[in-house]
């Protein structure tokens, strides 16, 4: 149940594909059509304490993964925190629309998201991307994430591959990466080879090494540490 907070003049409702489907899957009473009308329900569930209701607001691919008893016991365990949204919620829907600005996420076969925003203008209103970083994975469960590196193997879409490393993993690797490439670009400047027919090693630092073998009218690498 934990958001973060809303702050007056830079809010954004998110909406997961359109607004509608937001109550596409068995809504009581009308259908939700509009961001205001989503937290007007949400702020009368909260009031009434009806965890029942807040969960049918919930986006279909949300309530997916999240069963709708371990979410009325995250609303039961959650009161202080139910009572500062309903508070947050009101002061929103007493500033209108404008405060408001509806967002979507596409999720890609990798894991990566793509953000859209909706702008209003005299023409209506229109979908605009927001951010496109196709770097950023998203994975809601362990299973995600495993389910994404399989993917990314069976693939060979090592780009994929790096991105599922946690942000420290990811950093110590470019450490290493980086440390290697200088010490290999350096011993590239004055090369020490030692061939032996169709094999070669080169020592570019005492710790590091390549062995390449001649395959064909080619050199191709058969070892590294």
């Amino acid at each position: 149940m934990r958001t973060s907070a809303l702050k007056p003049g830079a809010v954004t409702v998110l909406v997961w594909s359109t607004v509608a489907a937001l109550c596409s899957a068995g809504c009581v009473g009308p259908a939700v059509t509009s961001p205001s009308a989503t937290l007007k329900r949400y702020a009368e569930a909260l009031a009434k304490d009806d965890s029942h209701t807040a969960y049918l607001l919930l986006s279909p691919s949300l309530r997916s993964t999240l069963r709708e008893e371990d979410f009325d016991k995250q609303w039961r365990d959650s009161r202080t925190e139910r009572d500062e949204q309903r508070q947050q919620v009101l002061t929103l829907l007493s500033m209108g629309t404008r405060a408001m600005s509806e967002r979507a996420e596409l999720r890609l076969a990798y894991g990566s998201v793509v953000h859209l925003s909706a702008v209003s203008s005299t023409l209506g209103k229109s979908w605009l991307l927001s951010d496109a970083s196709l770097r950023a994975v998203s994975a809601s469960t362990p299973a995600d994430a495993l389910r994404l590196l399989l993917l990314a193997a069976e693939q060979r879409n090592f780009p994929a591959l790096l991105r599922l490393l946690s942000s420290e993993q990811r950093r110590a690797l470019e450490a290493q990466l980086s440390e290697r490439i200088e010490r290999l670009r350096a011993a590239l400047l004055r090369p020490n080879f030692e061939v032996s027919g169709d094999h070669a090693r080169i020592e570019y630092d005492p710790r590091f090494f390549i062995e390449l073998t001649r395959e064909g009218d080619g050199w191709r690498i058969t070892d590294l540490n």
